[in-house]
């Protein structure tokens, strides 16, 4: 008799405690202590009591959430920085372009180290074991990194500023002395294209051979391939019909809400864990300068390709990649892993309109 009422006691607050609705996120800083669920609680797992244990987990639960809204708000800055590096590179400005670079993998390193979901108990000590030993660390490395963006975004603002004067200037000496001759303009013509692959031009998906793209006034060409993989494939194509009842997704994202027969909600999250390209580029580095760049999610690594002032040419080039997805969240079962692979080519020409 008292093993079934513990029984219908432990059913009660599992019911209780994952049908709670989590509450908003309210902080917009970088600072992960700022309005944090559990940054001023106890850094051990209290298992002397089901209530407390409930407790504890419904606590994680809503952290988790908390940390979800973060780790976005990590990507924007993320991506901040991304155009900050591209304003300095212009200038010419190495030296800060490379404090950008720097910046983009602290803020890489700090968002895998973020706590993740998993099960029942290790969501709870996960949580607890990073307000324990990281929160704090990465509360002030966070702070420091958003007072720099400032300052380099000042400052990249103000060079743009004095160089922008100085052409204006060096521009209206050269009308006044001689002419010079008009040019052709380049574009970016795709001649081929096939495998595993999807392609972005500057930031624009190539669809198919015969494709056309003007070449920017920067001469930099900035390629990125997407490996589209079965689960890649899978989430793209899911579509809200059956027992699906909703949907959210990014290339690199995918949560999905089933109805379950018995008349309750199931959830799943994937998401990429982490990705990698490899690039073979023909012509070689001798014959037109060129780098491997990261994109703009955090897990994925060397998926762009940019091509720097190439002149009227072809490049072939060839890429495979590898990605790791997991899920993040899962209402039922155990965690999951799922690895894609796959290979693509393209040859772009870069010739004149």
């Amino acid at each position: 008799m008292k093993r079934f009422k513990w029984a219908t006691l432990g059913i009660f607050f599992l019911i209780f405690w994952f049908s709670a609705s989590l509450p908003a996120d309210v902080g917009g800083s970088l600072n992960p202590t700022k309005n944090n669920p559990l940054a001023n609680r106890h850094d051990v797992v209290d298992t002397t009591s089901p209530t407390k244990l409930f407790d504890q987990y419904r606590e994680s639960r809503y952290s988790m959430r908390w940390f979800d809204k973060h780790k976005e708000r990590i990507q924007e800055a993320y991506r901040r920085i991304d155009k900050i590096e591209e304003g300095f590179q212009a200038l010419g400005r190495d030296k800060e372009a490379q404090k950008m670079r720097d910046m983009k993998r602290q803020f890489a390193l700090i968002k895998r180290q973020m706590p993740q979901r998993q099960g029942f108990l290790q969501t709870i000590v996960n949580m607890m074991k990073y307000k324990s030993q990281l929160l704090k660390p990465h509360a002030r490395k966070l702070i420091k990194l958003a007072s720099d963006i400032e300052e380099y975004d000042k400052k990249l603002k103000e060079e743009q500023k004095k160089q922008g004067i100085k052409a204006a200037a060096a521009g209206a000496a050269q009308d006044a002395v001689v002419s010079e001759p008009v040019k052709t303009p380049l574009e970016i013509y795709v001649a081929e294209l096939s495998g595993d692959m999807k392609f972005f031009v500057n930031g624009e998906e190539v669809h198919a051979i015969g494709y056309r793209f003007p070449l920017p006034a920067s001469k930099k060409i900035k390629l990125q391939a997407l490996l589209m993989g079965k689960q890649r494939k899978y989430g793209l194509g899911l579509k809200r019909k059956g027992n699906i009842i909703e949907i959210d997704r990014t290339n690199h994202f995918l949560n999905y809400k089933v109805q379950l027969p018995g008349g309750g909600i199931g959830e799943t999250s994937w998401e990429i864990d982490d990705e990698r390209y490899t690039w073979r580029v023909r012509p070689s580095k001798t014959d037109g300068k060129w780098e491997i760049d990261n994109g703009e999610h955090l897990n994925v690594e060397d998926d762009v390709l940019v091509l720097y002032g190439p002149r009227a040419m072809s490049y072939s080039i060839d890429v495979s990649g590898k990605a790791k997805w997991k899920t993040t969240y899962k209402t039922h079962g155990n965690p999951l892993t799922r690895l894609d692979e796959g290979t693509g080519h393209i040859k772009i020409a870069i010739a004149p309109q």
